[in-house]
């Protein structure tokens, strides 16, 4: 293998010069053929005697009877001297023990000159042709590599993110507050906006008309007991005065007139009374006055009161995000909190936030081009960035390669005629044996094409199936029809591509299996094949798994795989049958016109001689 891959390094790397040393020699053959002719056809030419060039009798006695004259028509003496050369010559000696001595050589993917080796004969018809792609440059004459590398990067989710902002109660309390009432006649009943918890109630100096009471009194002003009455119950007494003054004279004609005082009070109510319309009442002497007045009442009361706020989950949004919407999801209307109605126009909203980071992948994932220096693919990611429990940037780890290149001074060249170099005659003759030797050049080409460098296979198909449906139906594995394309359209292009491959006797078929059932009845089956790039892939991968003993795995997981290079090694190539690539390759061949090239080379050379 390696004395191979030796061989196909050496002819690729000089394939140009090659091709010049090749025309300069057909261009100087006829010249020296002629310049000889000219020589002896020359009258003062009198030829020359081969014993002038020895210095001495033994030179001269050696060429006219030279020692290895005893081995003429004596094989067997031949043989002996050979054998004997064999023990005694210490070069022979050391080749004998290099022979049975030296270890195995293992194949190793990564030594660079398997590698250059593999590169070479991957790209053979580029480097023949003068054509450059990704992996060898004819212009710049550098060969190229690609190494597997990691990358990270990160990029955007481009997912929304939300939040909710409630509203909340931030505290509750009371407040003092009072309300006015206008006094302008007699004390009565009152009424508040609502009901409210009273805790004090102030009443101005108020008095009572003149009525009699008895006929005769002492006259004076006298202090007397008050109460103060809430809606009937009693809150507070007091001291008022109470006036008398008798009129008139003797028994029958005098009176007794009786008035009183209400003094201004601020009346603390212990307990608060919770109240809404509340009745005054002044009693004295056991009786309910009658107090009028002006001035004010005054009622005293503590309200009940509700500080709401907004508060959020929002924290700690960063620069990169902004908000979008705000929508309120709970609308207006009142709740009773500690007693106390509260409206509000929204109690609950939701906003949404649109986050922006760069993308620092997109450099490294843009369309793959032949002669990028890094081309990278996903290989998975992870969130980089939380935001609200919402993803918003992710890691993204990449499998890249890198192109690496070498200048070699590469020369590139057209294909030339007589690549094995049996170029020493200027009559081109056709190869009586051209069609093994193409074979196996045709099988080398092959098992670099289809080498697969992720895991050094060699010669590598691939699984293929069609449908066989009931009868009535497509048969998406018929052998022949498919030119007419009649009752075939619900056929698949991957079943279209195999019935195409069959007829080009690119597939193994691997047999019959039932896909699919029904209550225990196949009602739809398949066939499995392998399926090659060419015939000659085929063609080995069939003899060369025989006599390695593998198979092609089983009708539902067919196993198409190549072989490693170690497989390789013991694949017998001088026992694979060719035959069938002999019959394509000898139908499809075109040499070139050899009379053609015989005119070329006359008018050519003619033209030189004048």
């Amino acid at each position: 293998m390696n004395q191979y891959l030796l061989l196909v390094t050496l002819l690729v790397s000089h394939i140009a010069a090659a091709d010049v040393i090749g025309n300069r020699f057909h261009q100087e053959v006829p010249n020296a053929k002629a310049s000889i002719q000219s020589s002896l056809s020359n009258p003062n030419f009198k030829g020359f005697n081969a014993e002038g060039y020895c210095k001495d009798q033994a030179c001269i006695n050696e060429m006219n009877n030279p020692s290895q004259s005893q081995y003429l028509n004596n094989d067997a003496a031949l043989i002996a001297e050979g054998e004997k050369q064999l023990v005694t010559n210490p070069n022979a000696a050391n080749i004998t023990e290099g022979f049975n001595n030296r270890p195995k050589h293992t194949i190793d993917p990564n030594d660079p000159a398997y590698r250059n080796a593999k590169t070479y004969m991957d790209n053979s018809y580029n480097i023949s042709h003068g054509i450059s792609n990704k992996y060898v440059d004819c212009e710049g004459g550098d060969i190229c590599k690609y190494v597997d590398t990691k990358r990270q990067c990160s990029e955007p989710t481009g997912q929304p993110t939300y939040c909710r902002s409630e509203a909340y109660v931030v505290s509750t309390g009371t407040k003092a507050d009072r309300k006015t009432f206008t006094v302008n006649g007699t004390l009565g009943s009152y009424t508040l906006n609502k009901a409210e918890t009273v805790t004090q109630i102030d009443t101005p100096t108020l008095t009572t008309d003149r009525v009699q009471n008895g006929v005769k009194c002492t006259n004076g002003n006298f202090t007397i007991a008050m109460t103060l009455w809430v809606n009937g119950s009693q809150v507070a007494s007091f001291t008022g005065t109470r006036h008398q003054k008798t009129e008139g004279s003797g028994i029958f004609n005098s009176r007794c007139y009786v008035s009183y005082t209400v003094p201004a009070r601020y009346t603390t109510l212990n307990p608060s009374r919770n109240l809404h319309t509340f009745r005054l009442e002044v009693k004295a002497d056991n009786r309910t006055l009658a107090p009028k007045g002006h001035g004010y009442v005054i009622a005293h009361f503590t309200q009940k009161t509700v500080q709401m706020g907004w508060r959020d989950n929002c924290k700690g949004i960063p620069n990169q995000c902004s908000q979008t919407q705000e929508i309120c999801v709970e609308g207006a209307g009142t709740r009773y909190i500690n007693g106390v109605p509260v409206y509000l126009d929204c109690w609950k909203k939701k906003r949404t936030y649109q986050c922006q980071y760069p993308n620092t992948c997109t450099p490294l994932l843009g369309k793959a081009v032949t002669g990028a220096p890094l081309t990278c693919q996903i290989d998975n990611k992870g969130c980089k960035t939380q935001v609200l429990g919402v993803c918003v940037e992710n890691s993204v780890n990449l499998t890249c390669e890198e192109r690496q290149c070498e200048q070699t001074n590469l020369v590139c060249g057209e294909t030339m005629f007589c690549l094995n170099g049996d170029c020493y005659f200027e009559e081109q003759k056709q190869n009586g044996n051209f069609s093994e030797a193409a074979s196996a050049l045709a099988a080398l080409g092959e098992a670099a094409a289809s080498l697969n460098a992720d895991n050094l296979r060699i010669f590598t198909g691939k699984p293929a199936f069609c449908d066989k449906k009931p009868i009535g139906l497509s048969d998406c594995c018929a052998d022949s029809g498919w030119g007419n394309d009649i009752g075939l359209t619900q056929c698949s292009a991957e079943e279209k591509g195999l019935a195409s491959a069959k007829e080009k006797k690119l597939t193994i078929e691997l047999g019959e299996y039932c896909a699919e059932k029904v209550l225990g009845v196949c009602i739809r089956k398949k066939k499995s094949y392998c399926q090659f790039d060419s015939k000659m892939t085929r063609i080995i991968q069939e003899q060369g798994k025989k006599q390695l003993g593998l198979g092609f795995g089983s009708k539902k997981e067919p196993d198409c795989q190549g072989f490693t290079p170690e497989q390789l090694q013991h694949v017998d190539f001088s026992k694979i049958d060719m035959s069938e690539f002999y019959g394509d390759l000898e139908a499809n061949m075109e040499l070139p016109n050899m009379q053609e090239i015989q005119d070329r080379i006359n008018d050519k050379y003619g033209d030189l001689a004048q």
